[in-house]
């Protein structure tokens, strides 16, 4: 459902049932994937960053500079 996420343990219940995830965020668009029992993310038309755990995606996936624990309130989501 588009809009936003109210906090991170939204987006988590999305990464644990492995729904692709589109968000955009300051003009750009992202996405989140689950491939292999891991999860593959970036922005859109670039080259991904894999991650084995919807926790290490949570601390470590950066989005212009931030960590996507800390805007996630912020995105907005287009497709989950």
């Amino acid at each position: 459902m588009p809009g936003k996420y109210k906090n991170i343990n939204e987006l988590k219940d999305d990464l644990h049932m492995l729904s692709d995830i589109e968000f955009g965020y300051k003009d750009k668009k992202y996405f989140i994937c689950p491939v292999n029992d891991n999860f593959s993310a970036g922005e859109i038309y670039k080259e991904p960053i894999n991650f084995d755990s919807v926790d290490e995606l949570i601390d470590n996936f950066k989005i212009q500079k931030q960590y996507l624990k800390d805007i996630v309130t912020e995105i907005n989501i287009y497709a989950r």
